[in-house]
């Protein structure tokens, strides 16, 4: 194993524009056959070797005396070498492209794309955004800002970048330009992910964990229990309510206009005793239309067809049974008993308690769930004020006496301003706003006798 460093000009992607104080390097950790030492980081203009087994690619940010950022990011090199191939000269520069092309983006962003929505997150953009993180950390907002208008100059299109100089200038006491850049963020891409330019000094998660270990989910009536955590210095707050299964029944209901409603409307709509977003949907930008992204069954019949996606799940109720069923194991033929059925296209606990999310990410968001205990139970849970999904994932899989939910398995219901849920029995009244409405719910009413 190797270490490479490419010096190659990135003039194409913008990279070369980054403030003179900095220097950007990007490094590339090699596996080579002993047959064959060609170095991608030679300074050679051809570059004949491409059967290289590149592990990952590291991209730094430095000073003369002091490193500020470095990201690493696993590479798919197959990809890669498809990218590379596509190009008419395999030269230093079409090399570093075709890595560019192929970094992972944060799985916040993989599942907007996936849903094929037409918005244009470039991986130079990202490594922008990174970059102007990694300036603003050190105090430097006005190269931070710099760094923002570039990716802006780049890709008038790019949300983010439109809400971190909204952010920044915010800090800067700039409010007209603030407001500016926040609504154009939001006329592009109204579910843009909430990834903050600003990074954060820790996480939430050891302060939650704590004190869920310390309070736990307290009974509030029969068969119901929930636990609210509000962690006031990290601007942080997460919902949580257990129902029993021998009580408490589930639904999934569409609202009656393609125009959605809140989980409030859905509770009052419908006499229920909780609500919440009941999934990933599409929504037409021109009309703001929405529909349910995957499969969904009310009332024994097909609302939306199935999507191809290769992961999550579904959540499948029966007038016996309630399953969280991941994709692996689902068949067309578990529908035929169903009353009511509901599509994800992310597991945040995979079946038998594990983390469903393998990697740190960066994204930070609002996020909710819903899972399924060891003994069946109905846990529903919503974060305000940002984890990652793998935070998230650590949350809901770690057992209670660790400060967690232990869920059995999970699946993703949404994230960002559909985030919301309303809940209401008897003196007891919650409800988590969302940022806009959602076209179906995860509706709990009392079972009838």
């Amino acid at each position: 194993t190797k270490n490479v460093r490419v010096y190659a000009s990135v003039a194409a992607t913008g990279l070369d524009r980054i403030p003179p104080k900095y220097t950007m390097s990007i490094d590339l950790s090699c596996r080579m056959p002993e047959t064959n030492s060609a170095d991608l980081g030679s300074q050679d203009e051809d570059v004949s070797y491409v059967s290289t087994k590149i592990v990952e690619i590291r991209i730094s940010l430095r000073t003369q005396t002091e490193e500020f950022s470095s990201i690493a990011v696993p590479l798919d090199m197959n990809l890669a070498f498809a990218k590379l191939a596509d190009r008419e000269a395999a030269n230093r520069n079409s090399v570093v492209q075709a890595v560019f092309e192929t970094i992972p983006l944060p799985k916040d962003l993989q599942s907007k794309i996936g849903t094929n929505l037409n918005f244009d997150y470039g991986v130079a953009d990202m490594i922008l955004f990174r970059t102007a993180s990694s300036v603003s950390a050190t105090g430097d907002n006005e190269s931070a800002i710099s760094l923002l208008e570039l990716a802006i100059e780049n890709n008038p299109e790019f949300a983010l970048a439109h809400s971190g100089l909204a952010e920044l200038y915010d800090e800067l006491g700039q409010r007209d330009l603030a407001k500016t850049h926040l609504d154009t963020a939001k006329r592009i891409d109204p579910d843009f992910p909430n990834i903050s330019v600003k990074p954060r000094i820790s996480s939430p998660l050891p302060s939650l964990k704590r004190a869920i270990k310390k309070n736990g989910m307290r009974k509030i009536s029969s068969g119901v229990s929930q636990i609210h955590v509000n962690l006031q210095e990290e601007d942080f707050g997460l919902f949580a309510w257990k129902f029993s299964p021998d009580e408490y029944a589930l639904s999934v209901r569409g609202s009656p206009t393609f125009k959605g409603m809140s989980a409030r409307a859905y509770r009052k709509d419908h006499d229920a005793i909780f609500t919440i977003v009941g999934g990933v949907f599409d929504r037409d930008a021109s009309t703001g239309d929405m529909k349910p992204s995957g499969l969904f069954i009310e009332d024994e019949i097909p609302i939306a067809k199935s999507a191809n996606w290769n992961s999550g799940g579904y959540l499948l109720v029966t007038k016996n049974n309630v399953e969280i069923i991941p994709v692996g194991k689902f068949e067309d033929a578990m529908l035929k008993d169903a009353e009511y059925a509901l599509q994800s296209n992310l597991f945040v606990v995979d079946p038998g308690g594990q983390n469903g999310i393998y990697s740190e990410g960066f994204a930070i968001a609002n996020r909710s769930a819903f899972c399924l205990s060891p003994e069946q139970e109905y846990i529903f849970v919503v974060s305000q004020g940002g984890l990652t999904l793998f935070e998230f994932g650590d949350l809901l899989s770690s057992e209670p006496r660790q400060g967690g939910f232990g869920c059995e398995r999970a699946m993703y219901l949404d994230g960002g301003p559909s985030t919301q849920a309303s809940f209401e029995i008897g003196m007891h009244n919650t409800e988590v706003e969302g940022g806009w409405y959602v076209p179906t719910a995860i509706i709990v009413n009392r079972k009838t006798k």
